[in-house]
């Protein structure tokens, strides 16, 4: 597990996805919402999907309930999708998991 920014972690799976993709914009996106907009809640699926060289970022509440959505208008990210988890920690801030890690 390593420390991310604002007290968050991300597995040892997420770091090497995140270095491997050179994608680390995505996470931190994502620790700055859940840390800011999302904080009172204890899991969140996250999901980016891309297309023609555009994503869009959603997050639920792991039922289908939307929370948060975000377009990028351009990225050269080269997967079509990428899900991962954020999951309320002991710490009170969050870890980001893939789902074979939880």
């Amino acid at each position: 597990m390593n420390k991310d920014f604002l007290g968050c972690v991300v597995t040892d799976g997420i770091d090497r996805f995140r270095k491997t993709n050179e994608c680390y914009w995505i996470f931190s996106d994502v620790i700055a919402v859940v840390m800011t907009e999302l904080k009172d809640e204890d899991f969140l699926n996250c999901v980016l999907r891309v297309k023609d060289n555009q994503a869009e970022l959603i997050i639920d509440d792991g039922n289908g309930n939307l929370l948060y959505s975000q377009e990028y208008g351009y990225t050269d990210f080269p997967h079509e999708k990428v899900k991962f988890y954020a999951e309320k920690n002991e710490l009170g801030t969050f870890t980001l998991m893939f789902p074979e890690e939880r």
